[in-house]
C-alpha cells in the first residue's frame, strides 16, 4: 500500500525526494543500487538478515492465534523487508520510507508505505510489532534522535525487539581509532579522504546537530537510559574500505565486506554531493576530493575501516511516551 504522491526534486545533478526537506541524500536508481549493495556487504558481515540471529528468530517464532510483525523504518531500496519476509512466511512486514521500494518482487507478505515515520504519532499502531528495524538512518533525522527512539519504543509489543543499525560518519584507522583527516598539498596516504568528504558535511549541515554527528556512538546511551528497555546487545561491524581487514575486528567473509566496502567508500561522495554543492563547495573542489578519495581506495594508500553500530534491546514494559511532530524535528 503506498501512501502518498512520490516528489522527486532534481539537486545538482541527482534527484532527492520532495516529502522531506532534511533527507537530502538522493532518491534515484544510483542510491537504490548503492542501498542494495550496502545492504548486501553488512549481511555478509553480520553473516544473516539480522544480528544476534537466535535471539531474533525466538521473537519471530510462530504462535498460536498470534500475529508476528515486522516494521523496517526507512526501508530504501526494499531489499531487507522482502528477504525477511521470504525468510519468515508467516511474519506480516511493513516498510516505510519516503520513496517507493525497487525490489522486482513483493512477497505476499510484505508491504510498502510511502510516509514520513516523523510525521504523527501511528497511535493506532503502537504495541503491535514484534521487530522494529532501523537501519542508516541517522542522515534523515538531522536532529531529535532521542525521541525518535523513543517514538520506536513504542511500536514494539511487550517481549519485542528494537534492532538499531547506524553507519558511522567517523572512519577508523587500523587500530580502530578516528583516522586522519587528509588534507590539501600533503604526501598522499597520511590521512583519509573519505574522512574528509564526511568531516565537511557535519561541519556544513546546519541541521545536523551534535547527537546527529555522532547518532553511532551515542544510541547505546539513550537506549540503556530508557527504563523501558533491558538487555541492549552492542556489536561493531568494522568493513575494511577495500581490504579484508585485522583478524580481531567483528566481521563475517572480510575479503567479499572489503570489496563491498570499497564500492560504497567509492560510492559515497556521490551521494553526498547534492549536500555539498548546496552548502557552497564549488564544484571544481568537490571533484577534487572525489578524485582523491578515489585514489585513496583504488590504490589502497590507507587502510582503514568503515563502522556500522548494531544494537538491539528488548522492550520489558508498555509505557508510551509523548512523540509529537514538535518533539521531533
Amino acid at each position: 500500500m503506498m501512501t502518498a504522491t512520490v516528489d522527486h526534486k532534481p539537486l545538482h545533478g541527482r534527484l532527492v525526494n520532495g516529502m522531506s526537506e532534511h533527507y537530502q541524500l538522493p532518491s534515484d536508481n544510483p542510491e537504490m543500487e548503492r542501498l542494495t549493495r550496502q545492504h548486501r556487504m553488512i549481511k555478509l558481515g553480520m553473516g544473516g538478515l539480522v544480528w544476534p540471529q537466535q535471539r531474533i528468530n525466538q521473537v519471530l517464532a510462530p504462535s498460536p492465534g498470534t500475529v508476528k510483525r515486522i516494521l523496517d523504518v526507512g526501508s530504501g531500496s526494499g531489499v531487507w523487508a522482502v528477504e525477511m519476509a521470504e525468510c519468515f512466511p508467516h511474519v506480516e512486514i511493513l516498510g516505510i520510507d519516503l520513496v517507493p521500494p525497487v525490489v522486482k518482487y513483493i512477497p505476499p507478505n510484505c508491504r510498502f508505505e510511502i510516509a514520513n515515520f516523523l510525521e504523527g504519532d501511528l497511535v493506532e499502531r503502537w504495541g503491535t510489532f514484534d521487530v522494529v528495524h532501523c537501519r542508516n538512518i541517522g542522515a534523515g533525522l538531522r536532529s531529535g534522535h532521542k525521541a525518535f527512539v523513543q517514538k520506536a519504543v513504542n511500536l514494539v509489543k511487550k517481549g519485542g525487539i528494537i534492532s538499531l543499525m547506524e553507519g558511522s560518519i567517523i572512519v577508523y584507522n587500523e587500530k580502530k581509532e578516528p583516522i586522519r583527516l587528509a588534507q590539501e598539498g600533503e604526501e598522499p596516504g597520511r590521512g583519509s579522504w573519505l574522512a574528509r568528504i564526511l568531516d565537511e558535511w557535519t561541519a556544513r549541515d546546519k541541521n545536523l546537530d551534535e547527537d546527529g554527528k555522532a547518532a553511532a556512538q551515542r544510541i547505546p546511551g539513550w537506549l540503556r537510559s530508557d527504563p523501558r528497555l533491558k538487555d541492549v546487545q552492542d556489536e561493531r561491524l568494522f568493513c575494511g574500505i577495500g581490504w579484508r581487514g585485522n583478524d580481531d575486528v567483528f566481521c563475517e567473509n572480510k575479503e567479499l565486506v572489503g570489496q563491498l566496502m570499497a564500492l560504497n567508500a567509492l560510492d559515497i561522495p556521490g551521494a553526498f554531493q547534492p549536500m555539498m554543492l548546496s552548502t557552497g563547495v564549488s564544484k571544481e573542489q568537490y571533484d577534487l576530493w572525489v578524485e582523491e578519495n578515489r585514489r585513496d581506495v583504488e590504490e589502497l594508500r590507507i587502510k582503514s575501516y568503515g563502522m556500522v553500530r548494531i544494537l538491539i534491546v528488548l522492550l520489558t514494559l508498555h509505557t508510551h511516551v509523548n512523540t509529537s511532530v514538535s518533539s521531533l524535528v
